[in-house]
């Protein structure tokens, strides 16, 4: 999937059918399950996950792992939110933080296989400041 469309992102009607609900904040390493015995309920599932700059600052190797955790922690019809860049960056360049062409729409798509193919296995090159 290269792109957007109405086909391929949900549309949520909003209206008096919501009623008010509790929100909650937790702090963890979302790779780990440590935190999670922390929480009510066995199969620990959220509404809405806010991804602030996360995915871009792993190496591209980790994105397979990133979707599946996410995955396994989003409710179904649940939110993604994703702040993420830079989105201009060639995908071969070194970082923290790397290029994301079109990552999400391959990710989230039924099939998609995100960076596998795009990224291949990169050496990991940390930017330094002097």
């Amino acid at each position: 999937m290269q792109s957007p469309s109405p086909e391929n992102i949900a549309m949520v009607e909003v209206g008096s059918s919501m009623e008010p609900g509790s929100v909650g904040f937790i702090q963890g390493d979302v790779f780990k399950q440590d935190w999670e015995a922390n929480l009510l309920g066995e199969d620990v599932k959220f509404d809405l996950i806010y991804d602030y700059t996360f995915l871009c600052a792993m190496h591209p190797n980790m994105r397979r792992l990133w979707e599946k955790r996410m995955a396994e922690l989003l409710k179904p019809g649940g939110l993604l939110i994703c702040l993420e860049f830079p989105l201009w960056k060639d995908l071969k360049s070194p970082g923290p933080l790397w290029g994301l062409k079109g990552v999400y729409w391959d990710f989230l798509a039924h099939g998609g296989d995100g960076a596998s193919h795009s990224y291949g296995t990169c050496p990991i090159h940390v930017r330094t400041s002097s």
